[in-house]
């Protein structure tokens, strides 16, 4: 009866451990962001936004731009890796976004994990029942960072890159690549 307690009070300490460890509160930092070239020509361009620091938190501030309306011709992935040791060597990991036409990315995806974090920017809100087409046209986006919620709380501490790829008649078309770190907030 003893042995039993030890084993369920050993298990219950493990449950918590694992609580602790990786289900802590956490804070993303964005460290930088890069344009994605596109192969032969460049229809989705990222060079022109930078992170800014405000205080201790950090922003993605600048413009972006879709030379032709983003219409299920296109064709959107998104992937991610993290480097663990924040050296620079990148484990990929299961959180993407397989790639999906245009359309199906904005109105699930990207209304999901990217527009509630979009606070101040000119990008057309997705209306519950989607928009096809995306509309071609620069974009700002002003003070934008990760918003609790948004992230699942278990993500790996590290330094993590998010890539996002636009294609068109298989071909990369131009995208963005983000390097964020991650910490615990303890």
């Amino acid at each position: 009866m003893q042995s039993q307690n030890t084993m369920i009070y050993a298990f219950i300490m493990f449950i918590l451990f694992w609580i602790y460890v990786y289900a802590a509160e956490y804070t993303l930092t964005f460290d930088r962001v890069e344009p994605i070239k596109g192969d032969k020509e460049n229809l989705a361009e990222f060079s022109n936004l930078k992170i800014i620091r405000k205080g201790s938190d950090y922003y993605m501030n600048g413009t972006y731009t879709f030379v032709d309306d983003l219409d299920n011709s296109f064709t959107v992935e998104a992937t991610t890796a993290y480097s663990p040791l924040e050296n620079s060597r990148f484990i990929k990991q299961p959180y993407h976004v397989p790639k999906a036409p245009s359309c199906e990315f904005f109105n699930t995806s990207y209304k999901k994990l990217i527009e509630p974090c979009l606070v101040n920017t000119n990008f057309p809100v997705i209306p519950p029942e989607g928009l096809c087409p995306i509309p071609k046209g620069t974009y700002f986006m002003k003070d934008s960072t990760m918003i609790d919620g948004v992230l699942p709380p278990h993500l790996s501490r590290g330094i993590w890159k998010a890539e996002l790829r636009f294609f068109k008649d298989g071909n990369c078309v131009g995208g963005a690549v983000t390097l964020s770190r991650i910490r615990n907030k303890h």
